[in-house]
């Protein structure tokens, strides 16, 4: 239906035969049908595009968060780390801890 309907739009809007137009038409159409693609965007098609999107964006995020995340934990275990070397080389010069009570 909609590829007469096209033909007669063609007809009337260029004064072309009917036959020429339904062949012109139909020339349009193998060569979509051949190419793969619709001539009318395709909402799903839209909408799966906009999921992958947002699956991408969230799959960024989540690693500059867990980057983020891994940073923050490193920087807190090496002061964890260089504290406790502090202590002990404290401890082996005889000062006091500066956690000890005054």
């Amino acid at each position: 239906m909609d590829i007469y309907a096209g033909s007669v739009f063609v007809q009337q809007s260029l004064g072309w035969n009917s036959y020429i137009s339904i062949a012109a038409i139909l020339l349009v159409t193998a060569v979509y049908t051949v190419v793969g693609r619709s001539p009318v965007p395709d909402r799903q098609t839209d909408r799966r595009t906009d999921r992958q999107t947002e699956r991408q964006t969230d799959r960024q995020t989540d690693r500059q968060t867990k980057r983020q995340t891994d940073r923050q934990t490193e920087r807190q275990t090496d002061r964890q780390t260089d504290r406790q070397a502090n202590r002990q080389t404290d401890r082996q010069k005889g000062k006091p801890s500066r956690d000890a009570p005054r």
